[in-house]
């Protein structure tokens, strides 16, 4: 499958916020939640500065839009990163899409990491997808939401 992975534009944002609909559902996340996806997305597309969310689309040969990815350098420490809204369309799981945008982004962030030798990425997830994102190398920190969420994490060396 050919595919191109390419930062977020306005003409995707309709259909990134339906497909976090359809990939999380609204039994884990109120439905007021995915409201505000829209402004986090739209923050995406405003001039590259400091604390600005980083979103990222997979896009088919055919201009069909199969997946999407976001990170934000953290407040925290700026050699620290949050994932954002891993989301692959049903339908196109386990044919690499999610793989290649965590690869993705965890490359992005290795380019704009200044000042440490490594760098840590935290994500809030589900209990659901924690066995994927093991596959990747990151591990639970901490559980969180009564046990129904953990935060994730990992840290590793820029190369």
């Amino acid at each position: 499958m050919k595919y191109d992975i390419r930062p977020i534009e306005e003409r995707d944002i309709d259909e990134c916020v339906n497909m976090a609909i359809e990939t999380f559902g609204t039994n884990h996340y109120p439905k007021e939640q995915f409201d505000s996806i829209r402004e986090e997305l739209m923050m995406g597309l405003q001039e590259p500065h400091w604390g600005r969310p980083n979103y990222f689309v997979c896009e088919l040969g055919s201009g069909k839009i199969v997946g999407m990815a976001g990170y934000v350098q953290s407040w925290l420490d700026w050699d620290t990163f949050e994932f954002f809204w891993l989301s692959v369309r049903k339908g196109y799981y386990g044919k690499g899409i999610g793989k290649a945008l965590v690869e993705y982004r965890e490359q992005e962030i290795i380019s704009k990491s200044a000042f440490k030798d490594d760098v840590t990425i935290m994500f809030s997830c589900t209990r659901e997808v924690i066995k994927y994102h093991e596959k990747h190398g990151y591990g639970i920190l901490l559980e969180k939401a009564a046990g129904k969420e953990v935060i994730m994490g990992k840290t590793f060396m820029k190369k």
